[in-house]
């Protein structure tokens, strides 16, 4: 696979946005480096900042990100690999009824000071509204409004990283937090991106290293370039997981998959648009059902599947929803004194 995409080489500017497709075999990994900085805080960083004598924890989300973009809607997975207890799934913050972010890496932040956590799924809508009212239009003719959501957000990623004062191996791609942009564009149809987020560190004194975010670096997914296929996208964090492909299970016909190719006339259409990189006239429904079967019958013990669906007309609803949005849930349920107010169940 070609690196240029993204690659940022000695001298370049540090902010740039690529508008090229990586050819053209999805799906693939944005990660072909070693991960030094993922193996080393695996799911927490313990770190003394020398002023304020405090540690910082630092959660990973790790896992892995589907998008397939059918007729008349984008189907998003994600699966979270179950490195530790307090590993966070990939995250998806919803911007408006038609754009999604799925988060990856560092995305929450934890002081014990007392202080509110950073927890980027939160910073995201918030610096996204400020900027446009609903979040970026994601066009390539718009590549200046998704900078500057790209930009709003290093801000507060920024004064996050400012606690790391230990040195840590950053290879030098490594990034630091990927964000996948999904979402539909008014008269355009459906666009994916991704905004990755690297961090160098300088000498400070002692011990102690002073962390520096960069600005990210845009690359454009979907749709590619123009005679490359059209089919199922996937992004990973940490890139050393070895799990198959999903799209390589479907071409090579595994067993797990193969029955699910006859359930229907839309899975089996769905299945074979995919196949022939023409997953945008694949019919919605027999996306759904063949990825997400797909995925529940390749889930290794311990990973846990969230699934969503952009409708074209609709917007985003969930199908599976991620752990942390039942979480929420019940702990509002929790909050709620008997007999208040819901939105969720109006007033009888």
């Amino acid at each position: 696979m070609e690196k240029g995409n993204w690659k940022m080489e000695k001298g370049a500017p540090e902010s740039s946005v690529d508008r090229r497709q990586s050819p053209a075999h999805f799906p693939f990994s944005l990660f072909p480096f070693p991960v030094f900085f993922s193996v080393f805080i695996c799911v927490h960083l313990w770190l003394i900042p020398p002023a304020q004598a405090q540690e910082v924890v630092v959660n990973l989300s790790a896992g892995r990100v589907i998008v397939c973009v059918a007729k008349k809607g984008i189907v998003i997975a994600t699966v979270q690999k179950s490195l530790e207890a307090e590993a966070r799934p990939p995250i998806l913050a919803q911007l408006s009824g038609r754009r999604v972010t799925v988060l990856l890496g560092a995305t929450e932040w934890i002081s014990p000071a007392g202080e509110p956590p950073v927890r980027m799924e939160r910073e995201i809508p918030r610096v996204s509204t400020a900027i446009s009212g609903e979040g970026p239009t994601l066009s390539r003719e718009q590549s200046e409004d998704l900078q500057a959501f790209a930009l709003a957000v290093l801000e507060p990623l920024r004064e996050a990283a400012q606690r790391l004062t230990q040195k840590v191996n950053l290879a030098r791609d490594e990034p630091l937090l990927d964000i996948v942009l999904i979402g539909y564009l008014e008269n355009y149809g459906a666009e994916t991106w991704t905004m990755r987020y690297r961090a160098v560190q300088e000498p400070f004194r002692g011990e102690y290293w002073q962390t520096r975010v960069l600005r990210p670096i845009s690359t454009q997914l979907y749709p590619p370039e123009k005679g490359d296929p059209r089919t199922i996208m996937e992004v990973r964090y940490p890139p050393q997981d070895d799990t198959p492909l999903l799209l390589d299970l479907l071409r090579r016909n595994d067993p797990r998959l193969a029955r699910l190719r006859n359930i229907d006339k839309p899975t089996s259409e769905a299945a074979l648009k995919i196949l022939e990189g023409e997953s945008h006239k694949a019919p919605l429904e027999g996306v759904v059902t063949l990825l997400r079967g797909a995925l529940e019958a390749t889930l290794e013990p311990g990973d846990v599947l969230a699934f969503g669906v952009i409708d074209e007309i609709r917007g985003f609803e969930w199908v599976i929803p991620q752990r942390e949005v039942l979480e929420r849930a019940e702990e509002e349920r929790k909050e709620r004194p008997a007999g208040a107010p819901t939105l969720r169940k109006p007033p009888e």
